[in-house]
C-alpha cells in the first residue's frame, strides 16, 4: 500500500490541488532552482510540475520541497482517503493487539477491504449517507415525540417486558417490580421507547393493557397505532428503500459499465453496432485500428522521448495532446470512419 496506492492517492490529490494554489504558494512549495534545472525561462510558479515531458522526466515529487508545508499537505491528502485510514487502523489494531489479543478480531473486518462484492454492500448504505441519515434523524424526532406523549399520559403503565413471577414467588411482594421501568423521566420514557418499540415494532409491547371501560383506551389506541403506522409502517420502509434503491442504482451503473466497456470503442466512443455496419467488425477495430494500449504505449513514448528528436509526425501529435487529448480521438475517428466508408 505504501509503495503503491499512497503514491497514486498523492499524487491525485496534488494534481487537482496544484491549479488552485496561487503563484505565491506554488513557490514556497517547489524546490528552488527547478526553473534552472529543468530550462525553463518562465517563472516558477508558473511551470506545470506534473507535465512529464517538460519536466525533463522528472516526478512532480521531485521538484517539490521537503519542507514541513509540503509534508503536512501530503498527509492532509491521504488522511481524507478511506483506503488510507483504514490501513492505519489497521496498523494500530495489531500492535495494540500485542496487549490486548481480543482487539485482534476487528482486523477480520479486513474481508470488507478485499472483497468487491462487500464494499458495494458498504457502498449501498454510504452512497446516500445524507439523505440516510437525515431520515433517522427524522425518525429519532418522532421517537422523542412519542416518548413525550407517553411520558404525560402513560407514564405510569410503561414498563420493560419481563415475568411478575419468577421461581413461583410474585415479584410484586413489595410492590416493586424489578423488570419493571417506570416512565417516572422523561428520559427512561425514551429509552423505553427506544428499546421497546423500536425493536418489537409496536410501542404498546412496552405499556400495560387496558380494560375496555377504561377512560384511556381510546388514547392507548391513537397511541399505539400512530407509532405502528409512522415509526414501524412508514420511516422505517422508508430507509429500507432507500437501502434497496441504492442497491439497484449501484447494480444499474455497474452493469452499464459493463455493457460500455463491452460493446463501446473506448477510443471512440463509438458503438459496436456502428462498425458492424459500416466497418470491418468491432473487435478488429479495437484489436487493430484503435488499440487502447496502442495508443498508451504511443503517450508514453512522446513523454519518454526529448522533443528534439521528434518527427514531424510526432511533434504535430505533441502539439494536439497539449490542447487535449480528446482533439486527437476526434481526428483519429474521423480518419477510421472515412476510411470505412
Amino acid at each position: 500500500f505504501v509503495t503503491r496506492e499512497a503514491r497514486q492517492i498523492s499524487r491525485r490529490h496534488w494534481k487537482a490541488a496544484w491549479r488552485t494554489f496561487s503563484p505565491e504558494v506554488k513557490s514556497k512549495m517547489m524546490r528552488s532552482g527547478v526553473a534552472d534545472a529543468i530550462g525553463e525561462k518562465t517563472a516558477r510558479q508558473d511551470i506545470d510540475i506534473f507535465n512529464y515531458r517538460k519536466m525533463k522526466r522528472h516526478e512532480y515529487e521531485q521538484l517539490l520541497s521537503r519542507n514541513r508545508r509540503v509534508l503536512t499537505t501530503t498527509a492532509r491528502f491521504l488522511m481524507k482517503t478511506p483506503r488510507f485510514v483504514w490501513r492505519i487502523l489497521y496498523l494500530l489494531f495489531s500492535i495494540v493487539g500485542l496487549a490486548f489479543p481480543m482487539i485482534w478480531s476487528f482486523l477480520l473486518l479486513e474481508v470488507l477491504y478485499q472483497s468487491g462484492v462487500l464494499r458495494q454492500v458498504v457502498k449501498a448504505v454510504t452512497f446516500r449517507g445524507r439523505q440516510l441519515l437525515l431520515t433517522v434523524l427524522l425518525g429519532l424526532i418522532m421517537l422523542y415525540l412519542f416518548a413525550i406523549v407517553g411520558f404525560l399520559f402513560f407514564a405510569e403503565n410503561f414498563e420493560m417486558a419481563g415475568p411478575d413471577v419468577v421461581n413461583g414467588t410474585s415479584q410484586d411482594v413489595y410492590g416493586v417490580n424489578p423488570f419493571h421501568a417506570r416512565c417516572n423521566t422523561l428520559w427512561r420514557c425514551l429509552i423505553v421507547t427506544l428499546s421497546v418499540g423500536l425493536r418489537s415494532g409496536d410501542i404498546g409491547n412496552a405499556l400495560d393493557d387496558y380494560e375496555w371501560d377504561d377512560a384511556r383506551m381510546g388514547g392507548y389506541i391513537v397511541y399505539t397505532l400512530g407509532f405502528f403506522i409512522i415509526v414501524t409502517t412508514v420511516l422505517l420502509n422508508i430507509i429500507f428503500g432507500i437501502i434497496i434503491d441504492t442497491f439497484g442504482e449501484l447494480r444499474s451503473q455497474r452493469d452499464a459499465t459493463a455493457d460500455d466497456m463491452k460493446n463501446r470503442c473506448f477510443i471512440s466512443n463509438i458503438e459496436r453496432a456502428e462498425f458492424d455496419r459500416q466497418g470491418e467488425g468491432f473487435e478488429k477495430h479495437i484489436r487493430n485500428e484503435m488499440n487502447i494500449w496502442h495508443y498508451l504505449y504511443f503517450y508514453v513514448h512522446l513523454q519518454q522521448k526529448d522533443e528534439a528528436d521528434y518527427t514531424g509526425p510526432e511533434s504535430y501529435i505533441a502539439q494536439l495532446l497539449e490542447v487535449c487529448f480528446s482533439v486527437l480521438i476526434s481526428i483519429a475517428t474521423l480518419h477510421t470512419l472515412t476510411t470505412s466508408n
